[in-house]
């Protein structure tokens, strides 16, 4: 009979198993079924976005070749082409005719009035489609982010023609202008009623993947894609169904889940009718003392709802915890935009200062001959601009001068910048006024540099037009270290009027003010900003702690992956095995999951930079499960208002419970009590009664028993964690303090001169030159030295409160109360001078002997900053006796 119930119950399973997979089969077929027409309209839209661009591309060299076949006299066979062409695809903004590297003829002219007389020399953004053109000797299709007559995103058709000569030489190229999203409208791969989320990336000659349109990160699952080749490039054309078009039916679900809840209802209307036994139990029941109240209040109170509230929660927490991470993924593509528009707003800076300044060149308003003019109008541009840091001029024989601010915010303000290789060769930085009145010499190089040997000078004669630089340090070699830092920049050469080259103009902004623009965009979200190269050289982060630290030409800037931020480690990782220039992933970072969002920024004819985002996700879940919590809450509270209910009821049936209780409660107390049973019409309250009186027995025979034991493994648990004690606050080699117990005491002591206003003071010491002693006489030495030094200090020391502690390896730290730091510094010397009486012999010391320096810092009255502030001053003191020579004490001057 057993076995025939135990069928009846796995067949039940079963029927609901059978159903779930029913529905995940047909929720899988309906996905599949999206995915394959996502996949055939993606390809339909792909075969005629290629025909059309290979379309106009034909048309595009045609024209090329038309205006190669007429030198001198272009002007004719362009309107020829461009109006019948115009005719025969209205959608194109325009047609453009490029002489050199001029624009000289736009059609139409109606709207595109922004971009007649254009000089790609001013317009390093175009320049590199340019040069891509000019190395294939054929047609490139050139993605830009903006085009100049919409301010929208677009394409550039560019084809170029040359001379007939023997060696042809570049003389043009011809631009056809089409908006993105007009070219993908017309090939149904875009638009308000678009099914699908489309998304394209092209891919460079490495196998990077640069995002082109569309979303950062498909959502959702059944990604479709389409390669289209074409002539100079790969795109990656990809789709997933929308959220309308790929959403299951519920109403399906609901059918399928009817139809498997009735096929359940069958199976126990069988079981029923087939077990008599069952049946014969239920009848049986209330003779036997089984009230149908407890029953009730089990199946109907204290299951069926703890049930429901978990399945609750677990649907509400998956659905916030989806709405969350959606919202995070939304909000730090956002957030990427924001920033990355930012930068870009600050590396055009530099551009539109060149162009400027190129434009003054032009008409003579400033002079190489002149530096005093050329002076004011940097100093001018740069109160104009508060994110230039420096604006330059390095004539040809090998004079330089310069505008540029300060980097950090101790003396603010601007500088000029000067030196002369036809004197010494030296720089000079003075300050000046609001009226650009020179003030003091206010820093001096100390040796020459000749700035027409620096980087960019170099690379300014060697490139045509305006281009950026790789960021590279200020190299001044200014005696009080002012610029120790990075810039990025551009720079350009110069030509008089007979075409000589006449210096080269140089515009900066430092990477300093790069990490303090991403430090505002990301201090109130909580989140990690950072700006690297292609090779992984961190620029600019968010957290000043990832940088290097100041060395005596510049910043020694590490490789991200190097950094001590986990995030920014793995976040760098992670995009280097994406090869995406654009993408969007979540990771984990020390166990807490953490969305990382990169996009790339291509300064207009130089690096490709990578500019990274991270946020945690506990900053959004922490709303989410407050949400959860108060329905959580909200729940519990109805399920305790129905088992109070219930279990009133059942008290109002049931008294005898209420004798049981008081009952149990005496025992409790006092081992004592009757050994009467409870009576009670319900068998289990019966049951329990008994077993209560047997309980109570045995609890009185072990009781003794049980005390005597208790105490016995008190005692030895209470020996035993007073020997761990002692141990958790020795250190094992020289019998002082361990670091544990020399912080809990220093904070001790800390806090009492707080509330007495007594001093405090500390000492921080090490042995000199002890790696070379143990590298000469073994570590069993240096453990005997370490051992010798702590007897010195343990004698030095006669006061009950002092105490002396090993810091770390063989640095020791010595707490004072009550000193001040003149008293303090007494007893160092004190046991400095013990310790090199012991006359130990190093010949790698000072003077051939053994010996410690010392280092004593005060705590300040009032002081609140804490602990560390007096460990780190103490710790300075101490590296200030080092450097000064060793074996000396130094106290520290902040009292």
């Amino acid at each position: 009979m057993i076995r025939k119930n135990l069928s009846f119950l796995f067949l039940l399973l079963a029927v609901l198993v059978v159903t779930w997979g029913v529905e995940r089969e047909d929720r899988a077929r309906h996905a599949e079924n999206a995915q394959r027409q996502v996949q055939v309209q993606l390809e339909t839209g792909v075969r005629g976005l290629k025909t059309y661009l290979l379309g106009l591309i034909e048309m595009n060299e045609r024209l090329a070749e038309a205006l190669s076949e007429a030198p001198g006299d272009e002007i004719e066979p362009f309107d020829l082409w461009t109006a019948e062409l115009h005719r025969q695809r209205p959608e194109l903004i325009s047609q453009s005719w490029i002489d050199g590297l001029s624009l000289r003829r736009v059609t139409p002219r109606q709207g595109n009035e922004n971009v007649m007389d254009l000089d790609y020399n001013r317009h390093p953004e175009y320049m590199g489609g340019i040069q891509r053109m000019l190395a294939r000797r054929g047609t490139v299709l050139d993605p830009v982010p903006r085009l100049l007559q919409t301010g929208r995103p677009g394409v550039l058709l560019r084809s170029p023609y040359y001379d007939r000569s023997d060696n042809p030489q570049y003389r043009g190229h011809t631009v056809m202008s089409l908006d993105w999203q007009g070219l993908l409208r017309r090939q149904g791969l875009a638009g308000d009623a678009l099914p699908f989320e489309l998304q394209i990336r092209q891919e460079d000659a490495s196998g990077v993947e640069h995002l082109l349109h569309g979303p950062v990160e498909l959502s959702g699952v059944g990604r479709s894609q389409v390669r289209l080749e074409l002539p100079d490039q790969a795109w990656w054309l990809r789709a997933v169904p929308g959220r309308a078009w790929a959403a299951y039916p519920s109403a399906r679900a609901g059918w399928i889940w009817l139809a498997g809840l009735l096929l359940a209802l069958g199976v126990l209307a069988l079981w029923w009718r087939q077990d008599e036994v069952l049946r014969h139990w239920l009848r049986r029941a209330p003779r036997d003392g089984l009230t149908s109240l407890r029953t009730f209040m089990l199946l109907t109170v204290l299951v069926p709802l703890p049930i429901i509230a978990g399945l609750t929660g677990w649907w509400v927490y998956g659905a916030s915890i989806r709405a969350v991470q959606a919202l995070e993924e939304q909000q730090i593509a956002e957030l990427g935009s924001l920033v990355r528009e930012r930068l870009t707003a600050v590396f055009n800076i530099p551009s539109h200062t060149m162009a400027f300044n190129q434009g003054q060149w032009g008409g003579g308003l400033i002079q190489a001959q002149d530096p005093a003019s050329m002076l004011d109008s940097f100093l001018l541009q740069l109160r104009v601009q508060p994110r230039l840091t420096l604006l330059g001029f390095v004539r040809e024989d090998g004079r330089f001068w310069a505008a540029s601010r300060r980097l950090d915010g101790d003396a603010p303000g601007l500088r000029i910048l000067e030196s002369d290789m036809r004197l010494d060769g030296l720089m000079r930085i003075q300050r000046v006024d609001d009226a650009n009145r020179r003030g003091r010499l206010e820093s001096q190089a100390d040796h020459y540099f000749d700035m027409r040997s620096h980087a960019r000078y170099r690379q300014a004669e060697e490139a045509a037009g305006l281009h950026w630089n790789l960021p590279d340090p200020y190299v001044v070699y200014d005696a009080g270290a002012l610029y120790d830092d990075w810039g990025i920049g551009m720079s350009l050469q110069l030509r008089d009027a007979q075409g000589q080259p006449a210096g080269v103009l140089m515009v900066d902004v430092a990477l300093a003010q790069i990490s303090q623009l991403l430090q505002q965009e990301m201090a109130p979200l909580g989140g990690l900003a950072w700006l690297v190269q292609p090779d992984d050289t961190l620029l600019a982060v968010s957290a000043p702690e990832a940088m290097g630290e100041p060395v005596r030409d510049g910043l020694l800037y590490t490789q991200a992956r190097h950094s001590p931020l986990a995030d920014l480690r793995q976040g760098t990782e992670r995009m280097r095995e994406s090869r995406e220039s654009t993408g969007q992933q979540w990771m984990a970072v020390n166990g807490v999951r953490t969305l990382l969002h990169w996009r790339s920024i291509e300064l207009p004819n130089g690096p490709r930079l990578q500019l990274a985002l991270t946020l945690p996700e506990g900053r959004y879940a922490e709303s989410s499960e407050r949400i959860l919590q108060r329905i959580g809450l909200l729940v519990l509270g109805f399920w305790l208002m129905g088992t109070l209910v219930a279990v009133g009821v059942a008290w109002w049936f049931s008294r005898p419970l209420h004798e049981l209780s008081a009952w149990a409660e005496q025992l409790a107390r006092d081992r004592q009590g009757r050994t009467q049973p409870v009576h009670s019409p319900v068998r289990e309250i019966a049951t329990l009664s008994r077993a209560l009186g047997k309980m109570a027995q045995h609890m009185q025979a072990h009781a003794s028993e049980l005390e005597q034991l208790v105490a016995e493994r008190t005692a030895a648990l209470t020996q035993a964690n007073e020997r761990l004690q002692a141990l958790s606050l020795t250190d094992a080699l020289t019998g002082l303090a361990n670091r544990r117990h020399f912080d809990q005491m220093l904070a001790k002591e800390w806090a009492r001169a707080q509330r007495s206003g007594d001093a405090l003071s500390l000492l921080m010491l090490d042995v000199d030159y002890f790696k070379a002693y143990n590298d000469r006489y073994g570590h069993q030495a240096g453990d005997q030295i370490l051992c010798r030094l702590a007897d010195v200090l343990q004698a030095s020391l006669r006061r009950p409160a002092d105490l002396a502690a090993r810091y770390g390896g063989e640095e020791f730290a010595v707490i004072l109360p009550g000193l001040d730091a003149a008293a303090a510094g007494g007893l160092a010397e004190t046991m400095r001078r013990r310790m090199e009486d012991l006359q130990i012999v190093h010949p790698l010391g000072v003077a051939g002997r053994l010996t410690i320096s010392i280092g004593v810092a005060q705590q300040v009255r009032g002081h609140l900053v804490g602990v560390e502030d007096l460990i780190r001053r103490a710790d300075r003191a101490l590296y200030q006796a080092k450097r000064a020579g060793r074996n000396r004490v130094v106290v520290d001057d902040q009292v």
